[in-house]
């Protein structure tokens, strides 16, 4: 039974990844991860704990009923007369409504809008990552875009892949200089999601790089026309464009302060109770950090006597590393180690992307908030990217980490089916 049990993965194995046939791999990896998600919810979350199991609810939970009563009922206030609807922007409540002229219900519409373009988010970047740089970057890639936690944001009532799928296609289209398609990607992009703006810096800024002609300028100036148009609607609706920006100060956003991420640093590394304590009241938490800290160094030191175990270290250290800092940590690396991933990329990927990045980031960072920062950070295709190409130069370590991104995806499935965790 062993012998055929080994004898089927590896069919499976060469299967997915057959060269002649690039689009198994990531038409595997997507049904898979999409696979453990229904699992979570439906069958392990029931199992361990019956009476949180929210079931289907959980795809609609949170920003979807956001996204949901914006559909169904618009823009309206809230019962004490706070506006944080606008916190939302239009394009995806606004595809809902459409398809519910359909006669599709709004819940399935939304599901297929954000299912279906996650799904072709994946095929979209891995064919253009295998045509333009390997065919093992692109499955890299593509292996960290569905086994990462924030692919769950993919399958649920969310805009993330919309987003990713918007942003692929406008990476795309602007270095193959076909602006009319750049265009109009980007003003989807920016009537999809605040972040969205982030590509006119980096865009301009590339431009000039590679002396595009002032067409190209005009075009690129021309992908906030989403946010425009939605500016020019709360204008109408409100008295005052911004609108949209100033409802975030009631999800706790202040625009500007980075003071957050400060604290959000003396937390991962002194833990709660001391950070609460201003004191020195325990001392397990800091030393478990030191000696995660001191233990990864050693460990990447001697990657290279450790030889085919690295594996496995990697996975038992990332594991520690994500218990000890939760999720305060995990969001300190999403944000700052994804700055440090596209410097340590910045010669094997394209300017555009590269950019993107770090004006995306840049936005999160002085947002004025580290909620969601993990989800957010995970729709800047660029870390994804970036840490593909990272994983290709490192496989072993891709080896350890792909494993643990998966368990990661099974517990925040499994924890949001529970209602406990919002991100």
């Amino acid at each position: 039974m062993t012998i055929a049990l080994t004898q089927g993965v590896t069919t499976l194995r060469n299967w997915l990844i057959a060269v002649n046939h690039p689009w198994r791999l990531p038409l595997g990896l997507w049904l898979g991860s999409r696979l453990l998600i229904l699992l979570a919810i439906f069958i392990i979350t029931p199992l361990i704990s019956p009476e949180l199991a929210q079931g289907w609810d959980t795809f609609t939970a949170n920003d979807g009923q956001w996204y949901l009563r914006i559909a169904t009922e618009g823009y309206t206030s809230d019962p004490d007369g706070a506006l944080r609807s606008p916190a939302f922007f239009p394009l995806f409540p606004g595809l809902i409504g459409l398809l519910s002229l359909l006669q599709i219900p709004p819940v399935l519409g939304g599901l297929l809008i954000n299912n279906l373009a996650f799904f072709g988010a994946v095929l979209l970047l891995h064919r253009w990552l295998r045509q333009r740089y390997t065919l093992a970057i692109a499955h890299w890639t593509i292996a960290v875009l569905c086994l990462h936690p924030g692919s769950l944001f993919g399958t649920v009532l969310y805009s993330e892949g919309s987003f990713i799928f918007l942003s692929v296609l406008l990476l795309t289209r602007f270095e193959a200089h076909q602006l009319g398609w750049m265009t109009i990607a980007g003003m989807l992009v920016t009537a999809l999601r605040p972040p969205g703006i982030a590509f006119i810096p980096a865009l301009l800024l590339q431009a000039w790089r590679e002396r595009r002609s002032w067409l190209t300028y005009g075009a690129i100036l021309l992908l906030g026309g989403g946010l425009a148009g939605y500016g020019l609607y709360c204008w109408w609706q409100w008295g005052d464009p911004l609108t949209f920006s100033q409802s975030q100060a009631h999800w706790g956003r202040d625009v500007g302060s980075i003071a957050v991420w400060w604290q959000a640093l003396q937390i991962t590394l002194w833990g709660q109770t001391n950070h609460a304590a201003g004191a020195w009241v325990r001392w397990d938490h800091p030393l478990a950090v030191l000696a995660v800290t001191l233990v990864s160094l050693l460990v990447w030191s001697q990657r290279q006597r450790l030889g085919p175990t690295t594996p496995y270290w990697t996975f038992f250290l990332a594991t520690a590393a994500w218990l000890v800092g939760d999720y305060g940590g995990v969001r300190l690396v999403s944000i700052f180690g994804g700055l440090g991933l596209l410097w340590y990329c910045r010669t094997q990927l394209s300017g555009a992307m590269i950019l993107y990045g770090y004006c995306g980031l840049a936005l999160l960072i002085v947002s004025g908030n580290d909620i969601s920062a993990e989800r957010l950070t995970y729709g800047i295709v660029s870390l994804t990217i970036a840490a593909g190409a990272a994983l290709d130069r490192h496989p072993r370590l891709g080896y350890g980490l792909l494993p643990l991104l998966g368990i990661m995806l099974l517990t925040l499935a499994i924890q949001c089916s529970q209602g406990v965790v919002w991100v």
